[in-house]
């Protein structure tokens, strides 16, 4: 069996940097990609938990006109619906805001 002249290694080397090249870019692909995906899940869930922050801080306003024009019925609704949105939307914030919101809202 004779050896593989030095031509012959030379492209054998060629060929696997070539692989690697592949598998590297790949790889940084693959990391980047899911990285800029999660990146965008996490601003979507930001942005929906600061809507639903600012939405749940509009009903004490909505309460005290409703019991202003006697709507004692509706008040409830909304006391209701007070009672159990007011703390999820603290805690979404809590979870998925920003240092500096979360140190403000504290």
């Amino acid at each position: 069996m004779t050896e593989p002249s030095s031509n012959g290694k030379i492209k054998i080397q060629v060929a696997m940097i070539g692989v690697l090249g592949v598998v590297v870019g790949a790889l940084l692909t693959y990391y980047f990609t899911s990285r800029q995906q999660r990146n965008a899940l996490m601003e979507e869930a930001q942005r929906e938990a600061y809507v639903h922050f600012l939405i749940v801080r509009e009903l004490p306003f909505q309460i005290e006109d409703a019991k202003n024009r006697g709507d004692t019925l509706l008040a409830r609704t909304l006391e209701d619906k007070w009672n159990l949105e007011g703390a999820q939307a603290v805690n979404r914030i809590a979870i998925y805001g920003t240092k500096e919101v979360v140190s403000d809202l504290a």
